[in-house]
């Protein structure tokens, strides 16, 4: 369930993006064309879905070079997923993740910020899983854990100083993977959007 309903919030802001007027886009082309050769400082918040946790975070992002960027985050997630089976074994869990990272960002195109861009990341994040009412799971888990994450996106300008971000990615390890369980040793996979503003 939460895995559809993340990709039809995905592809409906995608159908949004591809519905805006032209004349918009060839001005918003036409304000990047003039600045392409510099990034400014800007803040965004972002929400990715990895099918188990769904995150909400906001990146502070600060050039270093041309196309090259630092971001610091800060992150907040939630989820929850249900035991289907007629069994006490694997309760009704929920996981809360606070976390904070910071990483590079690296624009692919001249047009930056417009265009596709790669960033990778590293994150600390504290992680408390619990559980509904149950013999076996009487108390909840919480634990902190690190998080590597490779992330690839493209931004479009919305008008002088915004900008709409469509992204994907991988982190490594995958915190809250199944019920109970605080993080595992596979990969995850994510996607999600975010919203930017420069300053």
């Amino acid at each position: 369930m939460l895995r559809r309903r993340s990709a039809l919030f995905i592809l409906t802001c995608l159908f949004v993006l591809l519905g805006v007027n032209s004349s918009l886009w060839a001005t918003s082309l036409s304000s990047a064309n003039k600045s392409n050769r510099t990034l400014l400082n800007s803040l965004r918040i972002r929400y990715m879905h990895t099918g188990q946790v769904g995150y909400i975070s906001l990146h502070l992002e600060r050039p270093i070079r041309p196309l090259l960027a630092r971001t610091t985050q800060l992150i907040f997630g939630s989820g929850r997923q249900e035991n289907k089976e007629a069994s006490d074994i694997l309760p009704d869990s929920n996981a809360l993740v606070i976390g904070v990272g910071g990483g590079i960002r690296r624009y692919m195109k001249e047009t930056a910020p417009r265009g596709i861009w790669l960033e990778a990341s590293l994150a600390i994040a504290y992680i408390s899983v619990s559980f509904e009412e149950s013999r076996s799971y009487p108390l909840p888990r919480t634990q902190l854990s690190g998080a590597v994450f490779g992330t690839v996106g493209y931004s479009w300008i919305l008008t002088q100083g915004w900008a709409v971000e469509l992204l994907g990615g991988v982190t490594w390890p995958s915190l809250y993977p199944k019920m109970g369980v605080v993080h595992g040793l596979e990969p995850d996979f994510f996607a999600g959007l975010s919203l930017a503003s420069t300053f």
